[in-house]
């Protein structure tokens, strides 16, 4: 670069940008010294006639409007790349990104912190890019991003626990309280297959094995329910899009909890799986090729209602444990569900807006 850059602004190659960005910027770092990193956040356009593209984009919103408010009160915000403006010299004294991780710009903003730096978000759209046009898309899109958070928590174990490094309590609960959430997508896996294994052993060996106790269903089941409140709420509160629309967007993140799930657990124990730039601008995909990249979703739902049909029928419906046991098998099947749903809308949707008119 330019050896007088003092100020390095990052953005995507499909945005287009307000003229005033860098004007209302850069100023933060002249005022504050300590400055070392000023974000706006991610907005989208051209998705309004797309019913896909709008629950991207509504989904998109909950993290922008509430997660990095909140986290922007105790200097904790995450570096998302497009849209952000950093420190040179701050760059070359870390050593600019990071070429091992494949979400470089949250793990970059994450060593700036730790340099007891101050980073500012700015709660304005300075610009507008393009969401996946797929649901494939948007998924690995999801899943690069929940591998790379794990593979920056893996990395920065240390600093992230408290025991090196200068990250305060307050930013170090911020960074666990956006991981717990991808971490506890993975346990869902593991209480699916779990889940099937029992009902395999329960329909195998009924006299042998026990139904586990209740009171270890209800409270998943009272998760789900304060989840769909919780987001309800805060939806209301912050994002202002109308319950349906609310709706939709919880289906489309819902519908990345496997994704999610298999990148949490490849980022936590495994090394390489290479970037994957999210496609912009393609056609929506036949339905059965959009169909085919939520297969997975696909067998452990029909596993899942096969299941809870096959327990309600050896056991009955007077046994209250088999009731019990066959909901929690259904409303462990709504992510999977939601999956199926997502990849089908992407299939189907298409733009609506009306053709440009040739003029005379």
């Amino acid at each position: 670069m330019d050896p007088r850059t003092e100020v390095v602004g990052v953005v995507d190659a499909d945005y287009i940008v307000s003229k005033n960005w860098l004007k209302a910027t850069v100023p933060y770092f002249v005022e504050d010294p300590e400055v070392a990193l000023v974000q706006a956040p991610q907005e989208h356009r051209d998705w309004n006639d797309n019913v896909f593209q709008r629950m991207e984009n509504d989904e998109y919103s909950g993290f922008f409007r509430i997660g990095m408010v909140q986290r922007n009160e105790d200097n904790a915000i995450i570096q998302h790349g497009t849209m952000t403006l950093v420190d040179r010299k701050m760059m070359d004294k870390l050593g600019g990104w990071a070429e091992w991780c494949i979400c470089e710009d949250t793990e970059l903003g994450l060593r700036i912190l730790n340099e007891k730096k101050k980073t500012v978000y700015l709660d304005h759209p300075f610009g507008h890019g393009l969401v996946p046009d797929t649901y494939e898309a948007y998924a690995k899109q999801r899943f690069r991003w929940a591998y790379g958070g794990m593979r920056i928590f893996r990395h920065h174990i240390g600093k992230i626990m408290g025991i090196t490094g200068h990250l305060t309590w307050s930013q170090r609960y911020q960074f666990m309280k956006g991981w717990i959430p991808w971490m506890g997508e993975s346990l869902h896996m593991v209480f699916t297959l779990t889940a099937l294994a029992w009902s395999a052993l329960l329909l195998a060996k009924p006299l042998t094995t026990e139904f586990p106790e209740p009171i270890f269903i209800y409270p998943a089941l009272m998760l789900v329910v304060l989840r769909i409140l919780g987001t309800m709420w805060t939806y209301r509160a912050r994002v202002k899009i109308g319950r349906k629309r609310t709706l939709l967007a919880m289906m489309a993140g819902g519908s990345l909890t496997h994704k999610i799930a298999k990148a949490v657990l490849q980022g936590l124990f495994f090394f390489s799986v290479p970037f994957y730039r999210t496609p912009k601008m393609a056609d929506s995909m036949p339905v059965f090729k959009a169909l085919a990249s939520v297969w997975q979703e696909f067998v452990l739902a029909m596993s899942l209602y096969v299941g809870a049909w096959m327990i309600l029928k050896e056991f009955g419906t007077i046994n209250y444990q088999a009731i019990v046991w066959a909901i929690g098998m259904i409303v462990q099947s709504f992510p999977y569900l939601a999956a199926i749903g997502a990849s089908l809308v992407s299939s189907f949707s298409r733009d609506t807006s009306p053709e440009p008119v040739a003029s005379s």
